[in-house]
């Protein structure tokens, strides 16, 4: 299935053998088949039409179901999954940076392959290709509070799932917390590196210098062998967390510039009211974008 930026020639190199193991699984389930994968918002046009052939030649019912996260929040989580590829390390030992990882005003202002992948893969451009070849295409709202995301999922949207549906409406579901892991401590150091105020490539006596403040700290916690940028990673969170007792969240930082905000808050508005529901409160809304730009 051609995908976004991926070349033709070698999106037609597929494993046959994991086309015919969908019909193998479905035929031992009702004709069932459940498929969840983050890369079909990330499919092309002609990749959808290639999936409803293969789809339709094999089921009479097929739903394709996408969840609906407010653009502005989706966006932040989009790209701190992106910079989850640097790794510190690495740039460490290239040093041709001159920050660790480019801002998201630097992604949103000057990076086009960035901005490409925003605009293909968020939910608005994702359902409509779907809705150009399949008839039943079910948005959930992740915002929707009224029941659980999995509740939703199993007794409202997928058919035939009673079983699943009346043990998740008796049983309390655990909230998911996905928490996003802050890189702050890392830029710090890096920038420190570049500017020779360290040398983290050097050997440092520093993993007993964390250890010292462990136990300054009372933390009983064993210290694992690490590589020296991580130990000078752990010794400025140390300082910051622990010596000043505050968090990554309380360093200075740079505000979006209006004209991007402006374009973030426009894109989310049209999705929620595409999405969100039939009453769609702006001004509630614009105050929660306000406190989350």
């Amino acid at each position: 299935v051609p995908t976004h930026r991926m070349k033709k020639e070698s999106a037609e190199e597929c494993n046959r053998e994991l086309f015919n193991a969908g019909v193998e699984i479905s035929q031992k389930n009702h004709n069932s088949l459940l498929v969840s994968a983050e890369q079909f918002s990330n499919v092309e046009i002609e990749g959808v039409e290639k999936l409803h052939e293969y789809l339709s030649n094999r089921w009479d019912n097929v739903t394709i179901v996408a969840a609906y996260r407010r653009y502005y929040e989706w966006i932040v989580s989009f790209y701190n999954e992106r910079q989850k590829d640097v790794i510190f390390n690495d740039a460490i030992s290239a040093n041709k940076t001159d920050r660790l990882l480019p801002s998201l005003y630097h992604e949103l202002r000057f990076n086009s392959v960035f901005n490409e992948e925003i605009r293909h893969k968020y939910t608005l451009s994702a359902v409509a290709r779907y809705q150009t070849h399949f008839d039943n295409v079910v948005v959930m709202n992740y915002h929707d509070k009224s029941k659980s995301i999995l509740e939703r999922f199993y007794c409202d949207v997928l058919p035939g799932a009673i079983e699943t549906c009346r043990k998740l409406k008796s049983i309390k579901v655990s909230k998911s917390i996905n928490t996003s892991h802050s890189r702050v401590y890392e830029e710090l150091a890096y920038a420190a590196h570049r500017r020779g105020m360290i040398n983290i490539k050097e050997k440092l006596n520093a993993k007993k210098s964390v250890e010292e403040s462990r136990r300054q700290h009372n933390i009983k916690q064993k210290v694992k062998k690490k590589l020296n940028a991580e130990v000078v990673e752990e010794l400025i969170r140390q300082h910051q967390e622990k010596t000043l007792n505050l968090t990554s969240y309380d360093f200075p930082r740079k505000c979006l510039p209006d004209d991007i905000l402006n374009e973030i808050w426009s894109t989310s508005l049209e999705a929620e009211k595409k999405f969100g529901g039939d009453e769609v409160d702006e001004s509630m809304m614009k105050d929660e974008f306000d406190k989350y730009s």
